[in-house]
């Protein structure tokens, strides 16, 4: 058990014993080992009892190396009671895991509590872990820049321009980082010296807005006159897709009539046969279903095709509307002995 009388020597053996690159942790456990068993435990009116329990529960954590468990149970604590004790055990942890800005902030707000009977009686040792934070910390100053940049500080974002007071920042080197829509990022290797401001003035500079160049004018040109063309040709294989759907829509019913006519009494004439006697009429039933056939297939492939084309090729523009409303299509069906379609383009 460790006794109130031998605190000092027993924190400058541990001090002296430490490489200087851990006295933070070797002071935080000293601290808060004394701070826990050293003194019997002065519980205020106002603690509650399940924050006592967490504290505790955290004191053996940290006896046991666990200061990221332990740091979960005082955060607890702290919320549960709002206690200054687990302020102070809270930034004792912080301290040995290396959080050492919160853990400053943190020992601060505790030692603020001057009425507390826990602060006041250990209010030397809270100083001298204090002192041992501060020795591991700066400042950062920026100044320059443009209002809504972000700084950065190895990657994580710490605040918006302007940034009115120093940044508190643990001693180290650091990439700085002010990034801006529309500006060059900037970039640079800062270091915080323990004790010490460092500053940095920035300047931003804007990117250039790139022009069109000639090239992209001549592209542009080249891929209006590709799409006008295609809108034309659509075009026009949409008007004679209909042409030959309306042909097929003719010989269809020309195929019905010269049908109805074959099959009439009229073509029973004494005893001859119908073949015999309206054999013409039976030729033509025959030319205009396969005319019909062929047409209708014609009809539908080329509309399909024109479609394609004209949703492709077709231009918005009130120029281009009235070039392609400028195409005519001219086609017309032709009976008698070689039935067919015959289609002009008129422009």
């Amino acid at each position: 058990m460790f006794l109130p009388t031998t605190h000092s020597m027993l924190f400058q053996s541990v001090s002296a014993a430490c490489h200087p690159r851990r006295m933070g942790a070797a002071v935080s456990l000293v601290v808060a080992v004394a701070l826990a068993v050293g003194w019997p435990a002065v519980v205020n009116a106002q603690e509650t009892p399940d924050g006592n329990a967490l504290i505790d529960h955290g004191v053996e954590r940290r006896r046991a190396g666990d200061d990221l468990g332990a740091l979960a149970l005082f955060t607890r604590a702290w919320e549960t009671g709002r206690e200054p004790r687990a302020r102070a055990q809270m930034a004792l942890a912080e301290q040995a895991l290396g959080h050492f800005v919160d853990a400053e902030a943190h020992l601060i707000e505790a030692l603020a509590a001057n009425q507390d009977e826990w602060i006041v009686a250990r209010r030397a040792d809270l100083l001298l872990a204090l002192e041992a934070l501060q020795r591991r910390l700066g400042y950062f100053e920026i100044r320059g820049g443009i209002a809504g940049a972000d700084l950065r500080i190895d990657r994580r974002s710490v605040g918006t321009l302007p940034i009115e007071q120093p940044i508190r920042i643990a001693a180290g080197s650091y990439r700085m980082e002010v990034v801006a829509r529309g500006h060059y990022t900037v970039a640079r290797q800062i270091t915080i010296v323990p004790g010490g401001t460092t500053r940095e003035t920035v300047v931003l500079t804007r990117t250039p807005v790139a022009a069109p160049s000639e090239s992209d004018d001549e592209t542009r040109g080249v891929g209006e006159t590709g799409r006008d063309v295609r809108a034309i040709v659509g075009a026009s294989l949409l008007g004679a897709g209909g042409v030959m759907l309306g042909t097929s829509a003719v010989m269809f019913g020309m195929r019905q009539h010269r049908a109805n006519s074959y099959n009439s009494d009229a073509c029973l004439v004494g005893s001859a046969t119908r073949g015999e006697t309206c054999g013409d009429l039976y030729d033509d039933t025959l030319r205009a279903q396969r005319a019909s056939a062929v047409t209708l297939a014609l009809g539908v492939a080329l509309a399909g095709a024109g479609t394609l084309m004209f949703a492709i090729g077709h231009d918005a523009t009130e120029d281009s509307a009235s070039r392609t409303s400028a195409v005519r299509v001219a086609c017309g069906a032709s009976f008698g002995a070689s039935w067919g379609a015959q289609c002009r383009l008129q422009f």
